[in-house]
């Protein structure tokens, strides 16, 4: 093996274990956040692979707190998410394995093992935010156990509605933080229809006129498990490039440019 081919699998091994590392971070990031702001209230709620934040702000007032999915009507979502920290973690594994494996050096095992590893790897990690992508939406929609808002039922009674309700902690009637719901919900579009987008609307509340601006996407995990995925994907090419450079080189080697046969004395 030369030296070229030696460097080029340290490279895609390096590549194989830092993709895998990256991957794996976004298990503790935030995947999704969804934000109303108004005038003087501001509330998010964030999303993670295994629990939801809520914060926010009224006035002078602020609060943070990390709560389950259940407690924000979202048990059906959970499920989502904890498919996608599965595809994740399993990805993510896959990945440091390949990785092991090639920094070691290729033998007849490394090179049996190597193409599975790299594609479930790259197939399981890619799918992770793509699985976001397209099921979220339909997910929130059969939310059965969504809340009453003034009066009005969201959900419920085995009727689930496509409106997004976002749980506040405390409220105008109580002293922030409080440890009591209640909600801030703008009419559709929202994270029940789409996976990102944005929309504006006014409430008119004892004759003023009140400005609200809801926005929901993807948050940095979600764009992290993407770039992991593109790591794993470069040391995948660049494993099967250097496989490929060294059979084509033994391939070579092996024909013998010396004619074998023999020879008729002189005379």
């Amino acid at each position: 093996m030369n030296s070229r081919g030696a460097n080029s699998g340290k490279v895609a091994a390096a590549l194989f274990l830092v993709g895998a590392v990256v991957l794996l971070s976004t298990l503790a990031l935030a995947w999704y956040s969804t934000q109303v702001i108004g005038t003087p209230t501001t509330n998010t709620e964030t999303i993670y692979l295994e629990a939801v934040g809520l914060s926010g702000s009224h006035g002078m007032s602020n609060y943070a707190v990390t709560t389950s999915f259940a407690s924000v009507w979202l048990a059906h979502t959970e499920a989502l998410y904890l498919a996608v920290a599965g595809l994740i973690l399993v990805g993510g594994c896959l990945g440091l394995w390949a990785g092991i494996l090639l920094w070691r050096g290729f033998d007849r095992t490394t090179r049996r093992i190597l193409p599975v590893l790299a594609i479930l790897a790259v197939v399981l990690a890619a799918s992770a935010p793509v699985l976001l992508v397209l099921v979220q939406p339909t997910a929130i929609c059969t939310e059965p156990n969504l809340p009453f808002v003034e009066s009005t039922p969201v959900g419920g009674n085995g009727f689930p509605s496509c409106d997004w309700v976002m749980p506040q902690v405390g409220g105008l009637g109580s002293t922030f933080p409080g440890t009591n719901y209640t909600f801030s919900y703008g009419p559709s579009p929202g994270p029940e229809t789409s996976f990102a987008g944005s929309q504006s609307w006014n409430q008119y509340l004892d004759g003023g006129g009140i400005e609200y601006t809801h926005t929901w996407g993807p948050s940095v995990g979600w764009y992290v498990a993407l770039a992991g995925t593109d790591v794993l994907l470069l040391g995948t090419l660049l494993s099967v490039r250097r496989e490929k450079g060294s059979a084509t080189t033994k391939s070579a080697s092996s024909l013998d440019p010396i004619s074998t046969e023999p020879r008729t004395p002189e005379g």
